[in-house]
Parts: structure tokens; sequence; C-alpha cells
């Protein structure tokens, strides 16, 4: 039988570290994926609101050479092409950066026109 005085086996107490070796690693694990992906979210974010930014100035009538010139001095990749031949303006707005993944907006302004009146028909 043990007296009060004995304490942990070495046994014990290595078995006792590694168990706490590999929680602390998972945990470190997952906070630095948490940390990851919340810069993501962000950059995301801002390209997002990059591409918001050139489709609703191209809305408002800015020419889309210096729309598209003034994103690209604050340091983003864009293109922005019209889409379709449709009654709709489509454009398709492509932003992102070195840090930034790509985010790709497509806006449809304008009113349809009536299939008659698009063939010049009445």
């Amino acid at each position: 039988m043990r007296s009060p005085r004995d304490g942990f086996t070495l046994i014990e107490s290595l078995v006792a570290l590694a168990i706490l070796g590999v929680i602390v690693g998972v945990l470190v694990r997952v906070h630095l994926h948490t940390i990851r992906a919340d810069e993501f979210s962000r950059l995301r974010g801002k390209a997002f609101l990059e591409s918001e930014t050139i489709l609703t100035e191209s809305l408002l009538g800015k020419e889309s050479r210096t729309i598209l010139e003034e994103a690209r001095q604050r340091g983003w990749k864009v293109s922005a092409e019209r889409a379709g031949e449709s009654a709709y303006t489509e454009w398709r707005v492509a932003v992102s950066n070195s840090a930034a993944p790509a985010v790709t907006m497509m806006l449809k302004a304008g009113q349809p026109t009536p299939a008659g009146e698009a063939a010049g028909g009445t």
C-alpha cells in the first residue's frame, strides 16, 4: 500500500505530459486555422467591396477606363467585360490582388426591351 508521501511514478507523469502535449498541439492548430480563415474572409470582403464600387461607379456613368485605373492604383488586378448581348446591360467584374482571393461579380442593369421592339417590330 502506498503511503501519503508517495507521488506519481515517472511513467504516470510522462503519460500525462504526452496527453497535455497532444491537446496543446491540437489547440494551436485550431487557433492558426481560425486566424487564416479570418484573414481570408477579411480579404474576400475587401475584394467584394472593390468590385461593388467598380460596378456602382459604372452605373453612375463614370468612364470605365477611369474606374479601372483607380482600382489598379489601389493595388487590385481588375478585369471588366460586358457579358452577353441581352436586353439588359450586363457587366462581369473580377477583382483580386496578391493576398486576396478572386471575386467575380455580375451586374444586370436597365430595363428589358420587349421582344417585338428589340427585333424592330411593333
